[in-house]
């Protein structure tokens, strides 16, 4: 069984890749982010409680479209659910892929500082960024296991959308399925927005 921290508790060093609980429309899922410890503006900076040490990462989405990488502390990251240090260092090694120099995972999170980003449920979320830092090679266990029930829904959609003869029908009830597993729904209900009854979204 996993534990879960509340920040002062969290022990993590340089490099460390932090997660935390979170929530959305009552689905749970997990916010990855880099321990870089210090602020970018002062990387000498000491800092003595464990939540107060920084952390590098994606912003919540604007419009579930648009993000930044942004600096935050532990201790605002943390809600009650609370957070760990979780490398993911088994699914890297079944990858063949091996953590970077601590002091390189840092500036490779610093240089995205502050800059808008796509953001892709699917290819480029939070925890793709924290593992392309850490590893060179970003990747999404969240995404990953549950890949069998996204290609399920998505043979649900494309039914729904080619046999629907009204588009307003048609977006109604895709976002109502969508949103039973907003993780991997998100990108789907963008593509149904802006297609007509008749195409089948082609970003997918």
């Amino acid at each position: 069984m996993d534990l879960w921290y509340p920040p002062d508790e969290i022990i993590a060093n340089k490099g460390d890749l932090i997660v935390f609980q979170r929530h959305l429309k009552k689905m749970p899922y997990l916010h990855y982010a880099v321990c870089t410890v210090s602020p970018a503006a002062n990387p000498q900076a000491i800092v003595d409680q464990n939540g107060d040490r920084i952390t590098v990462g994606v912003d919540t989405p604007q419009l579930l479209i648009f993000t930044q990488i942004v600096e935050k502390t532990i201790r605002n990251q943390c809600n009650e659910h609370g957070g760990r240090v979780n490398n993911l260092d088994e699914a890297a090694r079944a990858k063949d892929l091996f953590p970077l120099p601590p002091d390189v995972i840092v500036e490779r999170a610093r240089q995205f500082l502050r800059q808008r980003l796509i953001y892709n449920v699917f290819t480029k979320n939070c925890e793709h960024f924290a593992t392309k830092c850490r590893y060179e090679e970003g990747f999404s266990l969240q995404v990953s296991v549950h890949t069998e029930v996204y290609w399920d829904m998505e043979s649900i959609h494309l039914q729904l959308i080619r046999t629907e003869h009204s588009p307003l029908p048609s977006l109604l009830i895709s976002f109502g399925i969508i949103w039973t597993d907003v993780a991997h729904g998100i990108d789907w209900a963008l593509s149904v927005r802006y297609t007509d009854c008749q195409d089948v979204p082609q970003n997918i």
